[in-house]
């Protein structure tokens, strides 16, 4: 469902049933997504979009690996920071409740990052981008963080 609230704000809602089957039957879940996004454009043509998905998942036969995921993220994007460049922010947060599995807690998931793109020709363009994920948990063979960098040329056909 989208509402269009005014000239600058936009709010989209969604929700999903999804049905895994796997080959190992203690594998096979039900998930229950419900997502709300809210875009707001700002002075400049900047936008900042605010995203909510939540995750409730069941497994079939294992409920001991039942999880409830809860993400929130903030992008901010600036067109035009320079003559031709676009800058994006973003930055989430993921709450990952695993029921059962007492000795993980509830995971806490950060995911900063930024990416810069030029406008090379009508039809070019290249980006840079970086992003860190810092992934914290009781089970502390669950924890991790993660650098990932990239560059991206593409073309418009």
């Amino acid at each position: 469902e989208s509402l269009k609230w005014n000239a600058k704000d936009t709010s989209k809602a969604s929700f999903q049933h999804k049905y895994y089957r796997s080959y190992d039957a203690l594998l096979n879940y039900h998930s229950y997504v419900i997502t709300f996004a809210h875009t707001h454009v700002l002075p400049g043509n900047h936008v900042f979009l605010f995203t909510n998905s939540n995750s409730l998942t069941h497994f079939t036969n294992n409920g001991d690996i039942n999880s409830d995921t809860f993400l929130f993220r903030g992008d901010y994007v600036m067109p035009e920071i320079l003559p031709k460049y676009t800058l994006h922010v973003f930055a989430s947060i993921t709450l990952a409740d695993n029921k059962k599995q007492t000795h993980k807690g509830t995971e806490e998931t950060y995911s900063p990052g930024f990416s810069i793109q030029k406008k090379v020709t009508e039809n070019i363009a290249a980006k840079a981008a970086y992003s860190y994920t810092k992934k914290k948990s009781l089970d502390r063979s669950a924890e991790y963080s993660k650098h990932v960098s990239g560059f991206e040329v593409s073309y418009k056909f």
